[in-house]
């Protein structure tokens, strides 16, 4: 993942983007993380759910990572973000 070639810049603080998705990565640590996601997006679309309507949604997790140059504002130097489409309810 730290090969250049995994990387592009696309933020404006010249930090560093993972230019595939994250959870593509075989590694264990990212598939634990990816388990604990697909748990918590289910939850949240359950919790909006009648309790007989709830029900096993399929989906597809996407993730990147970007990693900024510290700044010397109250911003953050790290953003993570995380995507996956919903089936519609």
């Amino acid at each position: 993942m730290a090969d250049s070639k995994n990387a592009t810049r696309r933020t404006n603080f010249g930090g560093w983007h993972y230019a595939f998705d994250l959870f593509e990565l075989k590694e264990q640590v990212v598939q634990e993380f990816r388990g604990q996601m697909e748990q918590h997006v289910q939850a949240f679309l359950n919790h909006f759910r009648p309790e007989e309507r709830k029900k096993k949604d399929q989906f597809r997790l996407r993730g990147w990572i970007n990693i900024n140059k510290p700044v010397t504002s109250i911003r953050s130097t790290r953003t993570r973000a995380v995507s996956c489409r919903l089936p519609i309810m």
